[in-house]
């Protein structure tokens, strides 16, 4: 084993002070290199970030070749607590006053959002994955010494449970004594003469017809007639979620399908307005949008669950493939994208919104089409001038159908006819 490609390498690189550390040494070499280095023997380390994570090997410099990786399904930019891990190393305890973590960047220099949101993000929140299944009842069924109650109460879950426990506990009493002090008012007067018990069955009732009309929007929207009139340059009606005003919207194509099963948003905080449904079909777009302060906090959510998540499928493409040249000469060009969405902005005095959406969001389908160019609006360079007159096109269509609406409604802002 000594006369090894792999080790009669590595040795080399050890007697002159470097090392590399990376899944592929054998397990014996990647001991020996973590020892040289907690040693000061080694001055230089090409590593992954399995040792920077793993290894309590401090260090003077921290290096970042790049800010962003490959997760086993596409390239993003580090998550913060992976950041945070890895330049905490930077700094030996009673060695160095100051660590340094220094950022190489050699073609794109990162955005500023996402040097903010990596710095300053908050790292992820473990989450337990234990669930108790049939299978797993029945084996401990077997062993005497151990039972099921035993299990959960050694279980991370239950351990975050009953450590959050006394603040939901004095939360719920809190909520319990506003409630109570709500119930003791007198019910004030109003215009109709409404009772307590009126309004409630009238908010009852109105929860009521949500559900149905909800239940109504799903049916329809799997007609199959129904879904070949969603086609790019079609006209439709669009439930904005964040703001709950229907805004005429017109169809740019399909969005990245959510497969039934799959969770598209982590963490243990409420969903965001708009959160895909698995199994429903994704459409983009382009939104006759009337701006609110809702839009700015709406944005603020989004980026910050955001935080490091996967770009888009082409952006992986162009790292993975970056630097290679295509035969017969050229090169891989950066396939187009609408990038990160939503997309609030304003054009010619006109706002607008390009968002992926939902087909069940989509509560009318109109008449009227628009010739518009979606390879365009979607190519996710919003400063392209050809973009921009895409865009600009799409929108005075567009405002000139709300327009003559309003006017054939008599001035009264009435919505197209579906």
């Amino acid at each position: 084993d000594r006369r090894l490609p792999q080790i009669l390498r590595l040795r080399d690189l050890l007697r002159r002070g470097l090392a590399v550390h990376h899944a592929g040494l054998l397990p014996i070499m990647k001991e020996v290199v973590e020892m040289l280095f907690c040693q000061g023997y080694i001055k230089v380390l090409f590593c992954t970030e399995t040792f920077a994570m793993g290894v309590n090997a401090p260090t003077r410099t921290v290096v970042f070749h790049s800010l962003r990786k490959h997760d086993g399904k596409n390239f993003r930019y580090l998550l913060p607590g992976e950041y945070t891990q890895m330049a905490g190393r930077a700094g030996r305890r009673g060695l160095d006053a100051v660590g340094t973590v220094l950022v190489a960047c050699w073609e794109d220099i990162p955005g500023e959002s996402e040097l903010r949101t990596m710095l300053t993000g908050r790292g992820v929140q473990l989450e337990s994955q234990f669930r108790l299944k049939y299978g797993m009842i029945l084996n401990m069924l077997r062993v005497e010494d151990l039972k099921v109650e035993e299990m959960l109460r050694r279980s991370f879950a239950e351990w975050r449970a009953q450590k959050n426990q006394p603040q939901a506990l004095a939360a719920r009493e809190e909520v319990d004594k506003q409630l109570q002090r709500v119930n003791a008012r007198e019910w004030p007067s109003c215009y109709s003469g409404c009772s307590r018990e009126e309004v409630e069955e009238y908010y009852h009732l109105s929860n009521r017809i949500d559900e149905l009309s909800q239940q109504l929007q799903a049916s329809l929207m799997g007609n199959r007639n129904v879904q070949q009139q969603l086609v790019p340059g079609r006209a439709v009606l669009y439930q904005n979620p964040v703001n709950g005003l229907t805004e005429l919207a017109v169809v740019l194509g399909d969005g990245e399908e959510v497969k039934p099963g799959s969770s598209p948003t982590k963490g243990s905080g409420p969903p965001l307005p708009g959160t895909p449904v698995p199994g429903d079909r994704r459409l983009y777009l382009l939104v006759l949008h009337k701006p609110g302060p809702v839009d700015e906090r709406h944005m603020k959510q989004v980026e910050a669950s955001r935080g490091g998540a996967a770009t888009t499928v082409a952006s992986s493409l162009h790292d993975e493939f970056k630097g290679m040249v295509m035969k017969g000469g050229g090169s891989l060009r950066k396939p187009k994208g609408p990038g990160p969405l939503p997309r609030y902005g304003d054009l010619g005095g006109i706002s607008y919104l390009v968002t992926e959406a939902g087909s069940r969001d989509v509560v009318g389908i109109c008449k009227s089409k628009l010739k518009v160019e979606p390879d365009e609006v979607l190519s996710g360079d919003w400063e392209d001038d050809s973009c921009k007159r895409a865009l600009m096109a799409a929108l005075r269509g567009m405002q000139k159908m709300q327009d003559d609406a309003s006017a054939a409604a008599g001035g009264a802002g009435g919505a197209l006819p579906p």
